[in-house]
């Protein structure tokens, strides 16, 4: 049997040989696919400069998934950090999902602290975290909640420019897939910031009604919520699950 077992290994190994082979024959003559085949599936069969060659060579074929890690390497690999080759490769792979939702997440990162040659800009790293987020990156819910609380801070009471009803969507979304970012102390934070204020004429009281989407805003009558619908809050309001 241990002969047996020995004689598959060595099979397999040929195998392996033999298909780095032709794939590397297929990407020197600049065919991504194989390219992208060669640095996805055999980079346990590859020492890290050969690794990094390929990947390189895969890159530059276009390749979205190669693209995405070349710029992590460059980030976070063993050599001093290139945050503008990172940036540069991140960008590259936009468009070309499902890599592109990492590269969004890690541009947004460059976007909060004006790194990689980008100007800091919470807007634009706003719209890659959720891009992020919608395509399934669950640590973005978190950062996208912090941004979207830190951009909301001072229009709390603007309708039309408050960002707090997606920014408690976000938290509780990342509490859904069980992100252990520590974002919890958030939300009653959040849940709390409007409790037993009319949002439109501030007056006080229990018997308050409040909005039924986003759960945050209340109101002492019909007028003053159609009023804060109108005047924005229809913009703002995004629906909450209580589940």
């Amino acid at each position: 049997e241990m002969s047996e077992t020995a004689t598959s290994d060595a099979e397999s190994e040929r195998h392996v040989r033999q298909g780095k082979k032709w794939l590397k024959a297929a990407a020197r003559q600049g065919v991504a696919g194989a390219a992208g085949v060669l640095v996805i599936r055999c980079k346990e069969h590859m020492t890290k400069g050969e690794y990094r060659h390929w990947l390189t060579l895969a890159a530059e074929l276009e390749v979205p998934e190669a693209q995405m890690l070349l710029g992590t390497i460059f980030e976070y690999g063993d050599d001093e950090g290139d945050d503008v080759e990172a940036v540069k490769w991140y960008t590259l792979s936009l468009g070309k999902f499902p890599a592109s939702y990492m590269s969004a997440f890690n541009l947004a990162g460059h976007f909060v602290d004006g790194t990689g040659g980008l100007d800091p800009s919470l807007p634009r790293a706003r719209h890659y975290y959720q891009l992020a987020a919608e395509g399934g990156v669950d640590e973005a819910c978190f950062h996208l909640s912090r941004i979207l609380y830190r951009m909301g801070k001072n229009t709390l009471v603007v309708p039309g420019c408050c960002t707090i009803p997606r920014c408690l969507y976000w938290a509780r979304e990342s509490l859904k897939r069980g992100d252990t970012s520590d974002v919890s102390h958030l939300i009653p934070t959040m849940e709390n910031m409007f409790r037993g204020r009319c949002a439109v004429c501030g007056e006080e009281g229990k018997d308050l009604s409040r909005c039924s989407k986003c759960k945050l805003f209340y109101y002492c009558g019909s007028s003053c919520q159609t009023e804060h619908w109108k005047d924005g809050h229809k913009y703002d309001c995004v629906a909450i699950d209580d589940s």
